[in-house]
């Protein structure tokens, strides 16, 4: 398993916020074989766990290059959504 994790206080994180270096990582650990993620919080009380393929292809997920947390809902942790 690999993973990022990504924090903003924003209503959004951009896609850049992984950076070329890390997408790099992300795409060869992944390629191996690998469960790979980018985990986002929000604000440090909404958190998402992403797929990478998902990261990594947010504009043809979202239609833009960043993802709000109404879009990373579907990716919340299963913990949260049981509470």
């Amino acid at each position: 398993m690999c993973f990022e994790a990504k924090h903003t206080d924003s209503d959004r994180i951009k896609q850049s916020a992984v950076t070329n270096e890390q997408a790099a990582v992300l795409d060869v650990k992944e390629a191996l074989g690998a469960l790979c993620f980018v985990l986002v919080s929000f604000g440090f009380r909404e958190f998402y766990r992403v797929p990478w393929a998902v990261w990594r292809d947010m504009r043809a997920h979202f239609g833009h290059k960043y993802m709000t947390p109404e879009e990373g809902a579907a990716y919340i942790k299963e913990r949260e959504a049981a509470q």
